[in-house]
């Protein structure tokens, strides 16, 4: 069984929707409230208090892998996928949590947090504020490590892959904040 890792940058991270509405400029750039601020490495958004966001990222995704007779391959299969993230502290200190994190196979859904594990809600994690157990908030950092339950999903088994893979995150912006996207990925197994 062959293993590949397809991974795309944080930067890849689209925004359902953007604007003055649902968003506010990062660190008081123009325009980043219609795009997020990218860099070479990952992207920031700053949620406007109150709102809430789906953000998405694209993968390219090989349906078979190698040949064999009259040209086809064998099938891939999705093993797992995850997100890589960070909250940045702001002043005056805001919460962001990461609620739900959905993976499609173009319109079917293999994963969903909300009826498997309810909302994310993530638990307190290092060098987030005390009392902030039931959200993830402050410095809370995800940005190049996977947890299983939290950023990271494993399929088992494996589920065969019938168009093109999508994965969804939805973040909540009670009092505004900022969330930075680092990159996601895919595990697929054939």
């Amino acid at each position: 069984m062959a293993e590949f890792i397809l991974v795309v940058p944080g930067y890849a991270a689209i925004a359902s929707r953007g604007g003055p509405d649902v968003f506010v400029n990062v660190d008081d750039l123009g325009w980043t409230d219609q795009a997020g601020l990218r860099s070479g490495t990952d992207v920031q958004f700053r949620g406007q208090q109150g709102t809430s966001m789906e953000f998405h990222f694209p993968f390219t995704t090989p349906l078979s892998f190698g040949t064999g007779p009259g040209g086809s391959g064998s099938r891939m299969s999705i093993g797992g996928a995850f997100v890589t993230f960070y909250v940045r502290r702001t002043v005056p200190v805001s919460t962001v949590r990461v609620n739900r994190i959905r993976i499609f196979d173009r319109l079917t859904t293999l994963f969903d947090t909300i009826p498997t594990l309810g909302q994310l809600n993530m638990p307190e994690l290092a060098g987030a504020p005390p009392g902030s157990a039931g959200r993830l908030e402050g410095p809370a950092r995800f940005i190049n490590s996977t947890v299983s339950g939290r950023n990271l999903h494993l399929f088992e088994p494996p589920k065969f892959i019938n168009k093109s893979i999508g994965l969804t995150i939805t973040v909540d912006f009670p009092d505004g904040g900022v969330i930075g996207f680092t990159g996601a990925g895919i595990q697929l197994v054939s």
